[in-house]
């Protein structure tokens, strides 16, 4: 229990961060440059030191960060509907660790009265941070040209 409310205190801290993803991108293109940075799946995670910050991707996929160089890609097992308009997430774990299959994401989000959403993590992926930096920074490689470029 101590390890959800250090959980929870974490990641709604990190939720006022809001990470530098440059230019607004569509959620599938956004998922796409995540997808593309992240390895093979694995059983579980370490969390000794908290959360930095979460990316939700979508209904199902969202990314925590455990460190400036340390992230993981979650894929919950179904569509999880608050998600998207989530302003705290918790993860549940224990002994400070997360589990794919056993481990879920408790969202609470504005637009709902509802209880928050409690949605078990199918999969977890660690990110390539560096990989993933220089996909989300060729997103951001852009110039102004004349309109006669377009005839």
């Amino acid at each position: 229990m101590r390890f959800c409310v250090m959980l929870l205190v974490a990641l709604s801290a990190a939720a006022c961060v809001t990470p530098s993803t440059g230019p607004q991108a569509s959620g599938s293109a956004l998922l796409d440059t995540y997808l593309a940075s992240a390895g093979d799946p694995i059983t579980s995670f370490r969390v000794d030191r908290g959360f930095n910050r979460w990316t939700g991707l979508g209904p199902r996929h969202l990314a925590v960060w455990t460190g400036s160089n340390e992230a993981y890609l979650l894929e919950l097992g179904a569509s999880c509907p608050d998600l998207e308009n989530a302003v705290r997430i918790s993860l549940t774990g224990e002994n400070q660790r997360v589990e794919a299959g056993f481990d879920g994401v408790i969202v609470q989000s504005a637009v709902t009265t509802i209880a928050p959403s409690r949605c078990t993590i199918a999969r977890i992926r660690p990110l390539d941070v560096r990989a993933l930096d220089a996909r989300r920074s060729e997103r951001t490689q852009i110039d102004a040209i004349g309109r006669e470029a377009l005839n």
